[in-house]
């Protein structure tokens, strides 16, 4: 057992029963292997622990495979991005990303005049021939100029687009720090998916929002 930080930093270390709490992320073996065959029984009980309710974790549906074809589950804590029932966002988007993906819709915050806290909820439909970003522009309205921006992978550690499951729903947040000159009525967002091979394109999209080509484009009061 081994966990990972979610910082940009990533570290690995071994899992002991008295630092449960620590990691975002555990890695398990079932077959144990050379790497943890001398700790065995101490990773069967963290994971005994993790399965309990109480525990904070839930079992993830990626898993991976080692070089000698020894397969890896990965545990996560239950504020991973995964939901266990539909949301239901303040703005509804419904635009499906090339049949791989739909922005159900968003909910945002601005705990200052500077900063926007944005969540967006996904349904995963299907996996991608690799893995996808996702980019949020901030425009300004007037101009439809990119102010600022936030573009990075979604997911990478624990649920990256090339391995999505139908029907799954997940909750990603985004930070956007807004410039003071920013004096608008409204705050206008562009969202894509994006590759090396491409941006995603829009195939559905309902009227509480404006899908054009491969983004959509969704307009957040201000408050």
């Amino acid at each position: 057992l081994f966990p990972a930080s979610s910082n940009e930093d990533l570290f690995i270390a071994w899992l002991e029963v008295g630092n449960l709490w620590q990691p975002d992320v555990v890695f398990y073996r079932p077959d144990h292997g050379p790497e943890i065959a001398s700790r065995a029984d101490a990773a069967r009980a963290i994971v005994a622990a993790m399965e309990q309710p109480d525990s904070g974790f839930h079992r993830m549906p990626r898993t991976f495979l080692m070089p000698d074809g020894g397969e890896v589950l990965v545990y996560a804590r239950r504020d991973s991005p995964l939901l266990a029932e539909a949301p239901r966002p303040a703005l509804s988007a419904n635009a499906t990303y090339g049949g791989a993906a739909r922005l159900l819709g968003v909910d945002h915050a601005m705990p200052d005049q500077e900063t926007l806290d944005l969540t967006f909820y996904w349904q995963s439909l299907a996996p991608t021939q690799g893995d996808y970003k996702v980019f949020v522009h901030l425009l300004d309205p007037d101009t439809g100029e990119i102010v600022a921006q936030d573009d990075r992978p979604l997911f990478p550690l624990i649920y990256p687009t090339s391995q999505w499951q139908p029907d799954r729903w997940l909750r990603d947040q985004s930070v956007i720090r807004l410039n003071k000159a920013y004096n608008k009525d409204e705050i206008t967002l562009r969202v894509g998916l994006y590759s090396e091979a491409g941006r995603l394109p829009i195939t559905a999209g309902d009227a509480a929002q404006t899908a054009r080509g491969d983004h959509a484009d969704l307009s957040l009061p201000i408050r």
